[in-house]
């Protein structure tokens, strides 16, 4: 009898913090996702802004021809 309230009274008491770090673990996750989703944005833009420079040099080489 005394083990078993000792282990329903022990978890009681962790219970709460188990749920913090579910909490957590969540936000973190959520985190993770935002990072990558703006990762994959900012890799976009990068590919964007390249091919743009490159259409960019090719004017300029094409009007010092000139």
């Amino acid at each position: 009898g005394l083990l078993l309230l000792e282990y329903q009274r022990s978890a009681r008491k962790e219970a709460p913090k188990e749920q913090l770090l579910i909490q957590e673990k969540m936000e973190l996750q959520a985190t993770l996702n935002e990072l990558a989703f703006q990762a994959e944005r900012q890799d976009t833009q990068i590919r964007e802004l390249t091919s743009i420079l490159a259409e960019v040099g090719k004017r300029l080489a094409f009007i010092c021809l000139f």
